[in-house]
């Protein structure tokens, strides 16, 4: 069973971010990156501390391994 709020769409919008960016071929893929920040790390932030997120992919296509990764601070 696949539950409301269990972050199905916030999953697949970090794939996509960290693939094409915020957007590709004037496509938005996310409305605001900032969406896939974790609200707890921000809550737990001092005023003055830089909250940062990361998305990394590993795949393997046609025999070669790729590595992806997008970071925000």
């Amino acid at each position: 069973m696949v539950y409301n709020g269990a972050g199905k769409t916030s999953f697949f919008l970090a794939i996509n971010w960290c693939l094409y960016g915020s957007s590709s071929d004037n496509i938005k893929v996310v409305e605001n990156v900032g969406e896939l920040v974790s609200k707890e790390a921000v809550a737990r932030a001092k005023p003055s501390e830089s909250v940062q997120t990361k998305v990394e992919l590993s795949f393997t296509h046609e025999g070669e391994r790729y590595s992806v990764r997008r970071t925000l601070s």
